[in-house]
């Protein structure tokens, strides 16, 4: 199954402005452990975390994604969310916000993977960086499975970092929708060509579908 990186779209035709995300609303302290930015970027939360509003900036468009990202999760519209349930997509989990257009609160979801999918990688057809500083590669090697993998990331201390320079995903994964950690150098979402089509169909605005090896 072909797979396609996704990313929050930059056009100002489509979005108005980049980011689209704006001020984030008073309310509880973000020094308190209960407060969003303080909580794990992967993972089911709970119904007790702390979600602020946010406001989209002046020329900034309501698109079903929103750009900027919160930690790792994507501001998502009810229409998307309903796209990946009705499409049972279950390795992911919605929690509601608040995006306000001037002094008008419009519904969205944070859009948060249960699971990083590091299963889902070719390791046989992937190479793997061992990074000097973020932007300074030291050598490429490639391991033979997900175990020795893990061995290496474990291994690995600072300064030096791991980023998967290039990669394949496995004809045997059997998600449609995955995040993948140490791509790119930062958590990303890839979607299977069958969800990108429902996605298109169904005329989801404010995303981008790259081929794996696309640059930004």
């Amino acid at each position: 199954m072909k797979f396609y990186r996704i990313e929050d779209s930059t056009n100002l035709k489509e979005v108005g402005m980049v980011p689209q995300r704006g001020e984030m609303s008073d309310g509880l302290h973000m020094d308190d452990p209960r407060h969003l930015f303080n909580q794990p970027d992967i993972g089911a939360l709970s119904e007790e975390v702390y979600v602020p509003s946010f406001r989209l900036r002046s020329k900034a468009k309501l698109t079903d994604v929103i750009s900027f990202p919160i930690n790792s999760d994507w501001i998502v519209s009810e229409r998307f969310k309903s796209t990946f349930e009705a499409e049972e997509i279950d390795n992911v989990q919605f929690i509601p916000i608040y995006i306000f257009k001037k002094d008008e609160a419009h519904q969205y979801f944070l859009l948060r993977a249960l699971k990083v999918c590091m299963e889902c990688i070719d390791f046989s057809n992937t190479t793997i960086s061992i990074m000097k500083t973020t932007w300074e590669e030291e050598k490429r090697i490639q391991v033979k499975d997900l175990n020795e993998f893990q061995i290496l990331v474990e291994s690995t201390r600072l300064p030096q970092s791991i980023k998967i320079s290039a990669f394949k995903i496995s004809e045997k994964c059997n998600y449609d929708f995955i995040r993948l950690d140490y791509t790119y150098g930062v958590p990303t979402f890839f979607i299977s060509e069958r969800l990108k089509e429902i996605l298109l169909q169904n005329k989801i605005t404010g995303i981008r579908y790259m081929e794996l090896d696309e640059v930004l």
